[in-house]
Parts: C-alpha cells; sequence; structure tokens
C-alpha cells in the first residue's frame, strides 16, 4: 500500500480562464524524486456524493533537475468537485498524495521518437520532453498536442514557452471531442502521415485519453516499434483500469 506524503502549495497562479498552475514543495522540505513524465495522485480532500474520496491524477511538466519545488496545471472541470477544490487550494494549503508513478520515460531508447499527448495529457509530454533523461532523444522527436482548441487547458503560448531551449518538433492538431465516433480514426490519420514523412519510430511514448492511445501504441507496436519502447499512460477512458 502507497505511503501517504504531504505537500504544501507554495504558488499559485492563472495563466488561462479556469486553468491555475500550482507550484509544490514537499512539508517536510526534502525531494520529490520524480522522472518527467510520471504523475501522483492528490487526494483534493473533497468527499463524493457516493462517499469516496476525490482523487485526482496529476502531472509534473516542471523539469525533473528541480526535486524540491515542481508545478502542477489544474484545471476546473464545470461540476467537478475534486478540480473545484484543487483550483481554488490557496497558498499555504496541504495536500495528501501518493505517487509519483507511472513509467512514461526513457529507459534504452534511441533514434526517432514520436511523443502524443491528447487534451490534458499535455502535461505529461511536457514534463517527458523536458526530463534530463528525454535529453538525448529530443533532437529526433516529435511532440503532437491533440486538442480542441490550446484554450481549453494550456494557452499555445505558455506550452511553447515551457519547450524553450527543448530541439524537439512540436505540433499542435485540431481535435475531434472525446467519444467522438472518428476521433481514433482521425488520429490514425495523423499517425500515418507522420510515419509517411518521418518515418517509423524507433520509440513512442502516449499520454491522454486511453480510448485512443491504446489502439495508437498496439499498432505501432504491430509495424514494429518495440513493445518496451512504446509506454503510455491514460488519464482517462482507459480499457486497463477504473481513473484513479
Amino acid at each position: 500500500m502507497a505511503v501517504p506524503k504531504t505537500a504544501r502549495v507554495v504558488g499559485s497562479r492563472e495563466i488561462a480562464p479556469g486553468t491555475k498552475v500550482l507550484d509544490l514543495a514537499l512539508a517536510d522540505g526534502t525531494d520529490i524524486g520524480f522522472r518527467g513524465g510520471q504523475y501522483v495522485i492528490v487526494n483534493t480532500g473533497v468527499t463524493l456524493p457516493e462517499g469516496k474520496l476525490a482523487k485526482r491524477a496529476y502531472s509534473f511538466f516542471s523539469h525533473d533537475t528541480e526535486q524540491r519545488r515542481v508545478q502542477i496545471a489544474v484545471k476546473r472541470l464545470d461540476g467537478g468537485p475534486g478540480s473545484g477544490a484543487m483550483h481554488d487550494a490557496p497558498v499555504g494549503t496541504e495536500l495528501s498524495f501518493s505517487g509519483p508513478w507511472g513509467k512514461l520515460y526513457p529507459e534504452g531508447q534511441a533514434g526517432r521518437t514520436l511523443v502524443l499527448a491528447t487534451d490534458t495529457g499535455i502535461t505529461a509530454a511536457l514534463g517527458l520532453a523536458r526530463s534530463s533523461g528525454f535529453a538525448a532523444l529530443a533532437p529526433e522527436a516529435d511532440v503532437y498536442w491533440y486538442v480542441t482548441s490550446p484554450a481549453y487547458f494550456l494557452p499555445e503560448a505558455f506550452v511553447h514557452g515551457e519547450l524553450a531551449g527543448v530541439p524537439v518538433r512540436f505540433h499542435i492538431e485540431q481535435a475531434l471531442p472525446p467519444h467522438h465516433p472518428e476521433r481514433l480514426a482521425h488520429v490514425q490519420a495523423i499517425v500515418g502521415r507522420h510515419i509517411t514523412a518521418r518515418g517509423l519510430p524507433a520509440s513512442a511514448f502516449f499520454a491522454g485519453d486511453g480510448a485512443v492511445i491504446h489502439p495508437i501504441r498496439d499498432h505501432l507496436v504491430a509495424l514494429g516499434v518495440p513493445g518496451e519502447h512504446a509506454r503510455l499512460e491514460a488519464f482517462f477512458n482507459n480499457p486497463a483500469r477504473k481513473a484513479p
């Protein structure tokens, strides 16, 4: 069983309507010990109508060379009590969390790399792309953000700013909304065009909509990408397990 830790909100700023960046630090002042691309599960302190605590996953998008003050982006969702509590958390709030979790980071990969993030999965992709472990892959990496509109979550200028100095090719692709019947086919076409232009990647990383990224990963593995070099984190619509 995961041992809960406590983080304190040490900074908060709104970067877009409904989206805030929270700076977090462990209450005891020690290192968090994460790798870029990983996430934590935060107890928002809200009890849902069915009696369960609202726990939500947040990826660190700050550089993993800084382990004592990290950043997450929080989107207030309509009717979402957990996201609302996180969005409204003032400086000084203490939050219980578990983690870091996940394996969305390089382990032995080399060569051409594809990173595909849908929707709010962009924070995991940012943390990965900016990480020290990704530095060798970055010059041959393409990062795709599949999103209905950057204004939905992180402003485009903000994302470009976070990637400043990171030698990846960054692409924003206009998305069909989640649950749209043609969403998967739409992403498959984007990936197909990428492979035609760049060739089959040697490694791939996926974050976001499980209904999209699971079959895309399986398709790339079938084409020849080593399974151990095709990693994903599904933050919603996950067929593998229930969302935290």
